[in-house]
């Protein structure tokens, strides 16, 4: 199972490198610094992924060490969020090497990492992980929107999902128009959560503690780490009282998500199909509302 899955990851750094080599050309980079630094994210990605995973169930029952090892075979030893964070300490280690920006190296690599992380994904479909909940109906009983199990049980194929959405904010990335470093990193760190948060919902098997997922909560920090990045901007500019809407949502998003995941686990009555719908329509206005945020901050001549 790991050998085709571990093939997958393979080609998704292969594949990452090749987008990323392009834009090291051009900030001027050392051919050999894309490989390199498409190795180092690999790494730390791995590490603190794992990490991320174990210090984690410590923290909720103190059991999380047991068994610890650096790196694992099985792809539900590691926590995406802590991959994200270990590949922003590796563009910082790097930019130390390299003798630049680290938000300068981010925005280049923000694509490529996307388009790694969607391929990765897709190849979770040999390592039996990220599946959902079990489909009732017979309508999307088939693949790519559902897999099959042992037992003849259909899943929702969620990682297929992840993988998509993943596609989706690499084209994103793609389109944004920079105006400061960091922006393009940001921007697509702000949509990816946002999606993440909607598929954590999914996923059967997810870190949690009580009822909180806990990769859910990380991306919310995130989100509102990235809100307070912005409105400090804005308010530099003298545009404070124009901030507060953003805040609004973002606390009402949150709010309608944790009672979205009460309703799908408590208030049967609630269609699933519902609750997702509303999920994503407050997701999409956290995430344009906090996007609005940075671009009251570059625009300048705003009264």
């Amino acid at each position: 199972m790991f050998g085709m899955y571990g093939v997958c990851l393979i080609a998704a750094a292969a594949l990452g490198c090749a987008a990323f080599y392009p834009r090291a050309r051009r900030m001027g980079l050392h051919a050999a610094a894309a490989p390199a630094l498409t190795a180092l994210c690999a790494l730390m990605g791995a590490l603190c992924g794992r990490a991320y995973l174990h210090i984690t169930k410590y923290a909720i029952n103190g059991r999380g060490m047991w068994g610890y090892t650096v790196l694992s075979s099985r792809p539900y030893e590691y926590a995406v969020c802590g991959v994200i964070l270990g590949v922003m300490l590796a563009a910082w280690i790097a930019s130390k090497a390299l003798k630049r920006s680290a938000w300068q190296l981010l925005d280049a690599m923000a694509p490529a990492a996307l388009l790694a992380l969607a391929a990765a994904r897709f190849g979770e479909y040999f390592a039996d992980f990220g599946w959902g909940q079990v489909l009732e109906g017979g309508s999307l009983c088939f693949f790519p929107f559902a897999v099959s199990d042992m037992y003849g049980m259909w899943h929702a194929a969620v990682f297929m999902l992840e993988g998509a959405l993943a596609l989706a904010v690499f084209v994103y990335a793609l389109c944004i128009r920079r105006e400061r470093e960091g922006d393009a990193f940001r921007l697509a760190l702000l949509w990816w959560c946002a999606a993440q948060v909607f598929c954590e919902s999914m996923r059967a098997e997810t870190l949690r503690w009580g009822f909180v997922r806990v990769q859910q909560l990380q991306c919310a920090v995130f989100m509102l780490g990235l809100l307070i990045t912005f409105t400090l901007r804005a308010k530099r500019l003298g545009l404070a009282k124009r901030t507060a809407p953003a805040y609004y949502v973002f606390v009402v998003g949150v709010g309608v998500v944790i009672f979205i995941e009460y309703a799908l686990d408590k208030i049967q009555a609630m269609p699933v199909a519902l609750c997702y719908g509303i999920m994503a329509a407050a997701l999409c206005a956290m995430a344009g509302m906090i996007a609005r945020q940075r671009r009251l901050g570059e625009f300048k001549g705003y009264r």
